[in-house]
């Protein structure tokens, strides 16, 4: 059928980078073993699963938690963990109240039960953790704004809708319908800031609708977001979303700025890691954007495709067939 695949040949003039010993992140050494890699558009999970199970495809790239704990028994069917593979996060509005008071925001973060929301929004397939690097990364700042993450505390967040002078503005929840774990989350979220007394309303569109709502400065208050290659890819990619023209959260903060202008001019990994903690220490000061979990995908494969490794893409270089 036309545009539902794309296939893809071996380059026989490819040359190898000798300087590592097999794929590294996005690079390193690739060997191509296979002559073709053919890629299909399935839009059902339920049609992927099927093909992989009467072997008419050897990867789906992305199965549910619970089917994928219904195929770690089928026979013939190899489930792995792609753990970590995105970020989900939750965007405030700066710019537009009563998201643009640093009180209000912060009466939203310590409100939110990270693990509730990441294990209903995910399916379980989800790691806590407060770090906006991925934990033993080469710019993994520790345990600074660990005291701010998952919180949970209503009383403390109620004191702070007080402080803030909060009186029961409709909060806009903004999510969309094409990705669960961020209608999940958007759904969960809703009902715990509801629960410490925040009129919060979700917001459901489709996701073109949703990319375009969040570039108003005004009509939504929260954006729920998966940030998947931006940590893979490293510091300034993910900031570079949070700083500069136009960040996530509509309003720029100039401490954020300075510091992105000091972590892109770094010289060495030490000067650029140092710059990063302050940058993840300034995150948790002003929360323009809330980090919930680090998310996971389940992937499955015929059994006899040998040494697939799960990673932010499929990798079909360095994989084969095992010999019959």
């Amino acid at each position: 059928m036309p545009d539902s695949h794309v296939t893809l040949e071996r380059f026989e003039d490819y040359v190898a980078d000798e300087r590592h010993d097999g794929p590294r992140g996005f690079g390193g050494r690739k060997t191509a073993y296979f002559d073709t890699v053919t890629f299909r558009t399935m839009p059902e999970i339920g049609a992927q699963v099927a093909a992989l199970e009467a072997g008419e495809i050897h990867v789906v790239e992305r199965v549910p938690g619970p089917t994928a704990r219904r195929l770690e028994s089928a026979e013939g069917i190899e489930v792995h963990e792609n753990m970590p593979w995105a970020f989900l996060t939750f965007i405030l509005n700066m710019n537009e109240p009563p998201t643009d008071n640093e009180k209000f925001r912060e009466a939203v973060a310590v409100a939110l039960d990270m693990e509730e929301i990441a294990g209903i929004a995910t399916g379980g397939v989800f790691a806590l953790n407060h770090g906006w690097l991925f934990e033993g990364s080469v710019y993994d700042a520790g345990d600074i704004g660990a005291d701010m993450y998952n919180v949970a505390d209503g009383t403390r967040a109620r004191a702070l809708l007080e402080e803030a002078g909060y009186d029961g503005e409709e909060f806009v929840l903004l999510t969309d319908s094409n990705i669960e774990e961020h209608n999940k989350a958007g759904v969960v979220i809703a009902e715990q800031l509801n629960a410490v007394g925040i009129n919060a309303r979700v917001n459901l569109v489709d996701w073109p609708t949703a990319l375009q709502i969040r570039l108003e400065d005004t009509g939504w208050h929260g954006w729920t977001l998966m940030m998947g290659i931006e940590p893979y890819v490293g510091p300034g990619a993910l900031v570079s979303t949070l700083a500069g023209t136009r960040p996530h959260f509509v309003k720029n903060d100039p401490e954020l700025d300075a510091l992105y202008q000091e972590l892109v001019a770094g010289t060495t990994v030490e000067e650029r890691a140092a710059t990063f903690a302050k940058i993840q220490e300034r995150l948790y000061e002003f929360l323009g954007i809330i980090k919930i979990a680090d998310v996971g995908m389940m992937m499955a494969t015929s059994a006899d495709v040998e040494n697939f490794e799960p990673f932010r893409f499929p990798r079909m270089y360095d994989v084969w067939f095992a010999a019959e």
